[in-house]
């Protein structure tokens, strides 16, 4: 055994560097991409365009979420607004659901 260097204990990992390289594009000869993947290469502009509809897809449910979201919001509030508090034998209460303590003019 060389001085320096340890043996490898049997079932521990052993990749090389070089497994874990970063790629290099065959059409640009950029480094983080294949050719496949190029947004240079001519052939690959039907991939952007796919790539740049499903980003605007993505952006078109997230609005159409805060649509959703008004929505519930008016509902809630026509609601709210149709509710119609009827006078019981008892008194008139009023709804306020940030009261810290809920009283009648009864007591």
């Amino acid at each position: 055994m060389e001085r320096g260097i340890l043996p490898t204990p049997q079932g521990m990992n052993t990749t090389s560097a070089t497994s874990r390289r970063v790629p290099t594009c065959f059409y640009c000869n950029k480094r983080g991409h294949v050719k496949s993947e190029c947004w240079h290469n001519p052939q690959n502009k039907n991939n952007q365009i796919r790539r740049e509809n499903k980003a605007s897809a993505g952006s078109a449910s997230s609005s159409s979420g805060s649509n959703v979201l008004a929505d519930v919001q008016q509902l809630l509030m026509t609601a709210l607004s149709k509710l119609h508090l009827k006078q019981n034998e008892q008194g008139e209460w009023y709804v306020d659901s940030g009261a810290a303590a809920h009283v009648t003019g009864d007591a």
